[in-house]
């Protein structure tokens, strides 16, 4: 098995540009996200990475450093994307035209307070 080190080696890189295109898109509060290395991960239903509820944390199993580019790049966006999910709760939603995010500035504080709380419900 890939050690921890030796796997963040290989994934730091692909965290990083994906990161980076989150970033890009405006979505600032990734930049407090950061990748760590849990060995025990592979053995779980997340099997390969997953993100903390905070979105500060996405942690990856050694093994996805053993996947291809194409692989790792998928599962590293998708995991940035439920961090973002998480550093912007309630913001997002589905609706006929498919993902929405919601603005601040559109509601009634109490309204937003309201939809936060129910999203960490």
């Amino acid at each position: 098995m890939i050690s921890c080190s030796d796997a963040l080696h290989i994934i730091e890189p692909y965290f990083d540009v994906v990161k980076e295109r989150y970033l890009q898109a405006g979505w600032d509060r990734v930049k407090y996200t950061r990748l760590r290395c849990d060995p025990g991960m592979h053995d779980t239903p997340r099997h390969f990475a997953g993100c903390l509820l905070s979105g500060k944390i996405i942690y990856a199993a050694p093994e996805l450093a053993d996947l291809s580019q194409a692989a790792m790049l998928g599962i590293l966006a998708h995991e940035l994307g439920h961090a973002t999910d998480f550093l912007y709760p309630g913001e997002f939603v589905l609706s006929d035209e498919g993902v929405v995010r919601r603005r601040r500035e559109d509601v009634s504080e109490k309204q937003w307070l309201r939809w936060q709380r129910a999203f960490r419900d």
